[in-house]
């Protein structure tokens, strides 16, 4: 891992060649794991809203476990059943949010509320059903506070999961030009 790395906040401006080619996400998500130096790190996308009480959490549990998993999978929602997503107005959600017509769960119970007013759903089970069916949310929810389970096998190949990783277990590549690239 290249650990003489430019930890500073910046706007990242593609000299791709061509806009379809996107952006390297890959080399940039390497370059943001070059910049930790605690022993474990949240990986997670952009537009993920971690709990209000996942710090808490997850803390006493890195303490705790001398074996600590190479990776710990965090189970994920989402927001869902609320007009503004298919709006034409590409900044309808965030305006709803603003004004307060649009709230997100910022504890497990509001979770499940949310859950139960079918407002949320795990994420992406809309166009992607069986993408999160590692996770086995049923089982998880009923695991006791504090408490993992092990997964034995990944389900399908468009599992998409956030997970707290041990510095220096992974790093993203890239195997074919279009793979890691978003556009």
């Amino acid at each position: 891992m290249d650990t003489d790395v430019d930890c500073t906040l910046r706007r990242y401006a593609c000299a791709c060649a061509r806009a379809v080619d996107g952006y390297p996400i890959n080399w940039l998500r390497n370059r943001g794991i070059g910049c930790v130096h605690t022993s474990h790190y949240f990986a997670l996308d952009i537009d993920f809203w971690p709990s209000a009480e996942i710090g808490n959490a997850l803390l006493p549990a890195l303490r705790s476990w001398p074996d600590f998993p190479q990776a710990l999978v965090i189970p994920n929602f989402q927001r869902s059943g609320h007009g503004c997503r298919n709006s034409a107005d590409k900044f309808a959600c965030r305006a709803e949010y603003v004004s307060g017509e649009l709230t997100m769960p910022r504890t497990f119970a509001e979770l499940q509320s949310c859950i139960a007013e079918q407002n949320c759903a795990v994420f992406d089970s809309e166009f992607n059903p069986a993408g999160q069916s590692s996770t086995d949310v049923g089982r998880w929810k009923r695991l006791q506070e504090g408490k993992v389970m092990q997964l034995r096998c990944l389900q399908s190949a468009r599992y998409e999961p956030f997970v707290v990783l041990r510095r220096g277990c992974l790093l993203y590549t890239s195997p074919s030009p279009r793979d890691g690239l978003l556009s």
